[in-house]
């Protein structure tokens, strides 16, 4: 009954503070709960920490996975999934907070119990990437290097959200994002090379 009111509350904590400044007992305050009936509910703010992250991030992948389902071109879906990324972040501000103060490069593999769900996201931009270069969209390249390129260029953009003031349109975020995407992976038609005429 607590776990939810639990995790959202410590979700605002951790995004406004960082994890090594927020305590239990404020994690119970901010619930209005007895620090005794959190302990009930979670052995340790690692537990806390780890399952605010298990929880949005499954919930990310499952939209992600929603959002780019069915059969279509590349770019549809790259853009598709670039929307749903943006509209979740911008929705779960505290989360995206809490991510950015990790102070880790999204396209790179991370230590500790986020590593399965990062393969998952991973995997699925890695996909999408053999689909683009099986259609002869993007250039010719490795899918697992493209896809963590791909994840962290879409990371510098969205860090720019957080210091943009007022609030954040996501559809122009998502456009940002999708064409940087775009630009970067589609493949060149090659360039005309003029001869002169024989004299």
């Amino acid at each position: 009954m607590y776990q939810d009111l639990v995790l959202e509350c410590a979700e605002r904590l951790f995004s406004r503070r960082g994890f090594d400044q927020v305590t239990m007992r404020e994690i119970a305050a901010e619930a209005a709960i007895s620090p005794k009936t959190l302990y009930a509910v979670f052995p340790g703010k690692d537990e806390i920490y780890a399952e605010v992250g298990r929880r949005r991030s499954l919930a990310l992948i499952e939209a992600l996975l929603e959002g780019m389902s069915g059969e279509a071109p590349v770019l549809e879906k790259m853009e598709r999934g670039v929307r749903v990324l943006v509209a979740f972040l911008v929705r779960h501000r505290a989360f995206f907070q809490i991510m950015m103060r990790e102070s880790r490069a999204w396209g790179l593999l991370p230590d500790g119990n986020s590593s399965g769900d990062w393969r998952r996201g991973h995997r699925l931009q890695a996909d999408l990437m053999r689909q683009g270069i099986e259609e002869g969209v993007f250039y010719d390249g490795d899918p697992e290097l493209m896809a963590a390129i791909s994840i962290a260029t879409a990371q510098v953009h969205l860090a720019a959200l957080l210091e943009r003031p007022g609030e954040p349109d996501p559809q122009q975020i998502a456009t940002e994002i999708f064409q940087q995407l775009e630009r970067s992976l589609r493949r060149r038609p090659p360039l005309a090379v003029e001869t002169s005429p024989a004299s």
